[in-house]
């Protein structure tokens, strides 16, 4: 399985090309081989398509820390950016770790995770949302015309590419 790793930022340290630096700008692993331990919020794209479900499943069976993706806020959302910045997207559609109920056609966006407020505060919510309120149910982010990346409702059954975000054992 191909994957790419990005580091999320932190304000303990910098981002570079190599990786993460310390505060006092010693180098740590290199964002492709490792997750420090230091740094436990690490990005992994993963290119094999998945269901939006197989995808959470597989994140989760990484690490106990494992998820797909929360984009809790404008740094998540630009170091997302960042890692599929030269990245092809099958599609242009990538999996996020966004859900919704299926009992209620109007029920809220939440995050898969339980370390995150569950409900979505900040969003990214494409111009065409939602395209079906009643049978999409997982989230997705879409590359739009101008490269931005943007979030849009899906069916669940869908296979796309995914993000995992957290500490990884395996990948």
């Amino acid at each position: 399985m191909q994957s790419t790793t990005l580091p999320t930022s932190t304000s303990s340290g910098q981002l570079t090309s190599s990786g993460f630096t310390s505060p006092n700008n010693q180098p740590t692993s290199s964002p492709s081989s490792t997750t420090s331990p230091l740094h436990p919020n690490y990005l992994h794209f993963f290119n094999e398509s998945k269901s939006w479900i197989n995808s959470l499943k597989f994140c989760k069976s990484r690490g106990s820390k494992s998820n797909l993706v929360q984009i809790t806020n404008q740094t998540v959302h630009a170091d997302v950016t960042q890692l599929l910045a030269n990245v092809e997207l099958q599609c242009g559609e990538v999996w996020i770790g966004l859900e919704r109920s299926i009992f209620e056609w109007n029920a809220p966006w939440l995050w898969t995770s339980s370390d995150v407020d569950k409900v979505v505060k900040y969003s990214e919510w494409h111009s065409c949302f939602p395209l079906n309120p009643i049978n999409y149910h997982c989230g997705k982010m879409v590359r739009v015309g101008n490269g931005e990346l943007k979030w849009l409702d899906a069916s669940c059954h869908q296979e796309l590419p995914f993000i995992c975000q957290g500490a990884l054992l395996n990948f």
